[in-house]
C-alpha cells in the first residue's frame, strides 16, 4: 500500500466532497458551507511558504524607478507637502459600495500615486514601457482609469519618449496636479502670511 499522507486542506476537500454525494439528493451544501475554514486555509499557506524559497526583486525596473526619482526629487511637490508612493495598490485607496466593482480593481495597482499633506491620493501616474502592452493591458488600463478618475484622482501616463526629459516630467506632473498644486500654494502662503502675523 503506497505511504502517502494528506494536509487539512485535502481531508477537508475530500469530506466535503463526500457530504455532497450524499446530500446531493436533500438539497446539499452551499459553496461557502462547503470550503475549508479561513485558519486551515491560512495554515496551507503558512506550509506553503515555509517550504518555498524566497529571493528580493526590485519594486520598480529601472526606466520606471528613474521617472519615480524626478518626480520625487521635484521641489513644487515637496514644497506644497505632496509626497509620491510606488507601487500604490487601488484596494487600498478606492472603495465602493458594488462589491463586484471593488474587486475588478482590488488587485490591480498603479505604478506611483501623489498623495496631498492630508494623504489623500490625488493623481496617479502609470509608466507605459516599452515591454507593457499586450492583448489585455489596455482593457486593464481602462479599468483603472475609470475607477480612479470616477474617484475624483487625476491620471497621468508617462510614455518613454517623456522619461529623459525632466523638465517634461514635472510639467505633465504640475499639470495633471492642476487646482490641488494651486490650492496647496495658497495654502502654504497663508500659514506664512499667518505666522508673519502672530510674530512681527
Amino acid at each position: 500500500m503506497p505511504d502517502f499522507q494528506l494536509d487539512g486542506l485535502a481531508v477537508a476537500l475530500l469530506i466535503a466532497a463526500a457530504i455532497s454525494l450524499v446530500t446531493g439528493a436533500l438539497g446539499g451544501y452551499s459553496i461557502a458551507q462547503l470550503r475549508p475554514s479561513d485558519i486551515e486555509l491560512s495554515r496551507m499557506q503558512l506550509r506553503r511558504v515555509r517550504r518555498a524559497p524566497f529571493s528580493k526583486q526590485k519594486l520598480m525596473n529601472f526606466s520606471e524607478f528613474s521617472v519615480f526619482r524626478v518626480i520625487e526629487r521635484d521641489a513644487a511637490l515637496k514644497r506644497f507637502g505632496f509626497r509620491v508612493m510606488a507601487q500604490a495598490p487601488l484596494g487600498e485607496i478606492l472603495k465602493s459600495p458594488n462589491e463586484k466593482a471593488f474587486r475588478a480593481i482590488n488587485g490591480k495597482r498603479v505604478d506611483m500615486l501623489i498623495l496631498d499633506r492630508g494623504g489623500w491620493p490625488v493623481v496617479a501616474i502609470e509608466y507605459q514601457g516599452e515591454g507593457h502592452y499586450d492583448e489585455t493591458s489596455g482593457l486593464r488600463d481602462a479599468i483603472k482609469k475609470t475607477a480612479l478618475t470616477r474617484a475624483g484622482i487625476g491620471y497621468l501616463e508617462i510614455f518613454p519618449k517623456d522619461k529623459g526629459d525632466a523638465a517634461r516630467l514635472r510639467s505633465l506632473v504640475h499639470e495633471a496636479l492642476g487646482e490641488n498644486l494651486h490650492a496647496q500654494r495658497n495654502g502654504a502662503r497663508a500659514l506664512q502670511e499667518a505666522i508673519r502675523a502672530a510674530h512681527p
